[in-house]
């Protein structure tokens, strides 16, 4: 039939695995899941320590090859390159003036599909997100980059007064 260890994965592990191989945090599978994300880490940490790896993205790696060159239920080699799954496009907001309406990517469950493959993210909250999940890092990044775009932002702007001041006092009372 199929490999031992992967036999020994409960379902709920091969689940958090497949996830962690699409590049979902552990907080991101624990939303999905509706679970603790101590709860994910655990599951994953007992699937590495089953498979024998070293780490979750090895453990979901070896999971991923063994799913794609062997069929689930028998355990024959298949030979189906394995497919990602299609994101839709639906609808979100239209143009207030009547122009075409913007669409977004939605997952399969109808909730919006956000790319996670960049590594730094606005502090804003999207639509659908629970709350704060920006790392420390990123935190502290914005903490600096706030200031000084306030900093230059407000310089500019006193610039711009005392050149609009300059201007107006050189109109009212010409040398």
């Amino acid at each position: 039939m199929g490999d031992p260890d992967f036999d020994r994965l409960s379902d709920y592990q091969r689940d958090c695995l497949r996830r962690t191989f699409r590049h979902q945090t552990s907080k991101e599978i624990a939303r999905d899941l509706g679970k603790s994300k101590y709860a994910i880490d655990q599951a994953i940490e007992r699937a590495v320590r089953t498979l024998g790896v070293t780490s979750r993205i090895d453990a979901a790696r070896a999971l991923a090859a063994h799913e794609s060159t062997s069929d689930r239920i028998t355990g024959d080699p298949v030979h189906l390159a394995a497919t990602p799954l299609p994101a839709a496009t639906l609808p979100v907001a239209a143009d207030h003036v009547g122009g075409p309406v913007a669409e977004a990517a939605v997952d399969l469950r109808g909730q919006p599909s956000v790319n996670r493959s960049t590594p730094f993210r606005l502090p804003l909250r999207r639509h659908g997100e629970d709350g704060n999940d920006l790392s420390i890092g990123t935190r502290l990044v914005w903490l600096i980059i706030l200031p000084l775009a306030m900093a230059i932002a407000f310089g500019m702007l006193a610039n711009g007064l005392k050149l609009v001041s300059d201007v107006v006092s050189a109109i009212v009372s010409p040398k």
